[in-house]
């Protein structure tokens, strides 16, 4: 007989956005978080776009690989920042956010690359992912802690067990089919493509069998 071998725990696929599609990621219920940190694989074109948009927009991040430098926008109030060789490379994105400690950072592969002054909690109700973006999103994981950089590099590269202290909700985007982006945390937050689980036609990204270096 034949069989099968299955790599265990690699990621197998990503979102393709087309720069009018996006998805929707829901976090159950308006969170207030004094603390927070987002996460993504990213692998922009040349033109960018808008990675992420959390809550009504009071935190955004943008990679503009033409101009080499991504942009973190907070409350209105956007930083720019150097950031090379985005266009068709995998890239591992994080925000790390803490109105305690006064300052929110942006990582790019682990290396903080820029931060700016927050002072409030951080209000969302979900994440919106791909507005705007021409290229593939994956491993999308948004946590109620502010990580540390060690503990940013020690989980880039590794898929989650989804039971990390923690962890709010786990998005891998990897299904391949569908409309749904299933929540591997521990509360069940999954997202849809579009902003339903109704196709939605030029709304909806592309499922890609192109994923990150994870394992």
């Amino acid at each position: 007989h034949t069989e099968t071998t299955i790599t265990v725990g690699s990621s197998s696929g990503s979102l393709l956005f087309n720069g009018s599609s996006f998805a929707t990621l829901p976090l159950g219920s308006s969170q207030s978080l004094a603390a927070c940190t987002f996460e993504a694989w990213v692998r922009p074109d040349t033109e960018g776009g808008t990675v992420v948009s959390i809550g009504s927009g009071v935190l955004t991040v943008d990679v503009r690989p033409s101009a080499n430098s991504a942009r973190l926008t907070i409350s209105g109030v956007a930083t720019d920042v150097a950031a090379t060789n985005l266009s068709g490379t995998w890239r591992h994105l994080a925000v790390v956010y803490d109105s305690a400690n006064g300052v929110a950072v942006l990582y790019l592969n682990g290396a903080a690359i820029g931060s700016t002054t927050v002072k409030d909690p951080l209000s969302a109700d979900k994440l919106t992912i791909g507005i705007g973006l021409r290229g593939n999103i994956a491993e999308v994981r948004f946590w109620s802690v502010a990580r540390t950089n060690p503990a940013l590099l020690s989980t880039r590269d590794q898929r989650l067990s989804g039971n990390e202290t923690g962890l709010l909700a786990y998005w891998p985007c990897d299904e391949g089919s569908g409309q749904t982006l299933r929540d591997h945390g521990r509360y069940g937050h999954d997202g849809t493509l579009g902003s339903s689980t109704a196709a939605e036609g030029s709304a909806d990204p592309a499922w890609s069998f192109d994923g990150p270096p994870i394992q």
